[in-house]
């Protein structure tokens, strides 16, 4: 299901920015690319720096080869089947923005050299549509990663809190 709504999202999003992006030359379309670039940035360095704290002992153990027979080996893949979810939630974070910012450099790199084609100079109205587009479903998938974040957050609230004897008290 989740498959299809954002299958039609990208569809729908698709027109206006073919339309509208033909007349928004590269260099203001590359202001976006870079600040796109800078957010996925940092959200990779939040994801990672979230899985090297929250996760520690269930990345080195699974680097490192712990034994299951291991009391840390035990404990960690205990924590990494209650969190799950969460932890899926992060790692994916941190593949999706690799993903993005991996994107936007070969934009950069490819960018330059088109230029320097005449045939696609004839045809830059196509470039920049086909750009634009990118850029829009770049920025959808970063704003996707972004939400996803929130998961672990709310996850790890309410483990505090449940741990806290808060949370019954706040659901009553």
């Amino acid at each position: 299901m989740k498959k299809w709504i954002s299958i039609i999202i990208l569809l729908a999003l698709s027109a206006p920015a073919f339309v509208f992006g033909r007349n928004i030359c590269f260099a203001e379309q590359w202001h976006a690319f870079d600040g796109l670039r800078q957010t996925a940035s940092i959200i990779f360095g939040v994801f990672g720096v979230w899985l090297a704290i929250v996760y520690r002992d269930d990345i080195v153990s699974r680097l490192v080869g712990v034994s299951a027979k291991n009391d840390d080996g035990q404990k960690a893949i205990k924590k990494a089947e209650e969190d799950i979810d969460a932890f899926e939630c992060v790692f994916n974070g941190v593949i999706y923005s690799s993903v993005i910012i991996a994107v936007i450099l070969v934009i950069g790199l490819i960018a330059p050299v088109i230029r320097q084609v005449g045939w696609f100079c004839k045809y830059a109205w196509i470039i920049r549509a086909c750009s634009f587009y990118f850029l829009m479903v770049l920025t959808v998938a970063q704003l996707y990663v972004i939400l996803m974040s929130l998961s672990p957050m709310v996850s790890a609230r309410e483990k505090v809190l449940k741990a806290l004897g808060i949370i019954n008290i706040i659901r009553k």
